[in-house]
């Protein structure tokens, strides 16, 4: 939800995680792995999201771990390693 009160995302089977931006790497890795759906032969990753403050970071679609923690880490330079964070993984099916 934005700072106005409009909803941004919504999705189903999701987990939500208050964190600090110096343990976002950390719980972001957790999400990706406990979130992973597995179907047949393959592998379906969850979509990311980041809100710090009022914005809300999208790293849906992004095809590694690797890939997305490079990607946030890089992000989350112009940040405090207290400052707050809400790190949202969403299952993705088929």
């Amino acid at each position: 939800m934005s700072r106005k009160g409009f909803i941004k995302v919504q999705r189903i089977d999701a987990v939500a995680r208050e964190t600090t931006i110096a343990e976002a790497e950390g719980i972001i890795s957790e999400l990706w792995d406990d979130m992973n759906n597995y179907k047949s032969d393959m592998s379906l990753y969850p979509d990311i999201f980041l809100c710090v403050g009022g914005r809300i970071m999208d790293y849906s679609s992004m095809p590694s771990k690797e890939n997305i923690t490079n990607v946030i880490a890089t992000e989350l330079d112009e940040f405090l390693p207290t400052d707050r964070a809400i790190i949202i993984a969403a299952k993705n099916g088929l």
